[in-house]
């Protein structure tokens, strides 16, 4: 079995977490996670949750150690987001939704990607504030804007609250070069191609 980094998310230019999960042929097993103090030179293993089997994580600025760590349908049955406060050392699971992107801009303004479908957006917009320990999920779903089902949000980036992109996706089965992006915090989402 190989392990198989899929996120790093940095606070600093010293403090940051590294989610992995072990791949065995498509199969997925448990994350692993760990941590480095000194820029990514050292890693130390730290536990993970059992849930979700994360694939995207997100340090969450203007706090000490918050990060977010999200998971899509293809790492098993442990979907969903789940936030740490303390660097890492535990995690709350948030909810069991599948995502596939997450990013933050502050404690209460953050968006994470899952699925596009006939009956999900696959948009997601945080509501709540990371520095009050949520009691219950507080994601907004969105339609995301790309024109057809079946898409996967696979990477997202921010300018600021209001200007969001979102890269979709089928995991390489076929060809796919859409984004799409908000100008107004999610509102309205508009599709768009990469060409070139």
């Amino acid at each position: 079995q190989n392990a198989c980094i899929t996120s790093l998310a940095f606070r600093d230019g010293r403090n940051g977490l590294a989610v992995s999960s072990i791949d065995s042929n498509i199969n997925v097993a448990p994350n692993r996670l760990a941590r480095t103090t000194d820029g990514g030179l050292t890693w130390t293993e730290i536990g993970a949750p059992a849930s979700p089997t994360g694939n995207c994580l997100a340090y969450v600025p203007g706090t000490q150690g918050t990060y977010v760590l999200v998971a899509g349908v293809y790492t098993g049955d442990a979907a969903g987001s789940a936030y740490s406060t303390n660097s890492g050392t535990t995690w709350t699971t948030i909810d069991t939704n599948p995502y596939n992107a997450v990013m933050f801009l502050s404690p209460t303004i953050g968006w994470a990607g899952g699925i596009t479908s006939a009956t999900n957006g696959g948009m997601y917009k945080w509501t709540g504030n990371l520095l009050v320990p949520p009691t219950q999920a507080q994601w907004l779903e969105q339609t995301s804007g790309f024109p057809d089902s079946g898409k996967t949000i696979l990477s997202m980036n921010a300018a600021n609250q209001n200007v969001v992109w979102a890269l979709g996706g089928d995991f390489g089965l076929n060809p796919y070069q859409r984004f799409t992006r908000t100008t107004n915090g999610g509102t309205l989402w508009v599709s768009g191609i990469v060409t070139g």
